[in-house]
């Protein structure tokens, strides 16, 4: 069976990104973080192992916005600060 490769990116199209293989985790967040962070809530979320995951185009437009939580501890993510939507990567 072929690896299977996705497309992704942001709302704006400064970041594009291409990411292969199978999902390491896939699951449904309704913490607090995730909530206030999506205006949703609850957040569905597949996640790649980090060299799965390769950015074709904007590398230079993606921000990282750390987060400190008491309750869930602390977070990364990264976004195009322009749009803040579509690319969004958790560490």
């Amino acid at each position: 069976m072929p690896i299977q490769t996705y497309k992704s990116g942001c709302a704006c199209g400064a970041v594009e990104l291409e990411i292969t293989g199978d999902p390491a985790v896939q699951a449904y967040c309704h913490c607090h973080s995730c909530r206030s962070w999506l205006g949703a809530p609850i957040h569905a979320a597949a996640l790649w192992p980090a060299q799965n995951v390769k950015v074709v185009k904007g590398a230079d437009n993606l921000g990282l916005y750390k987060r400190t939580d008491a309750s869930t501890g602390s977070s990364a993510r990264a976004a195009a600060p322009r749009c803040s939507w579509g690319t969004r990567a958790w560490a």
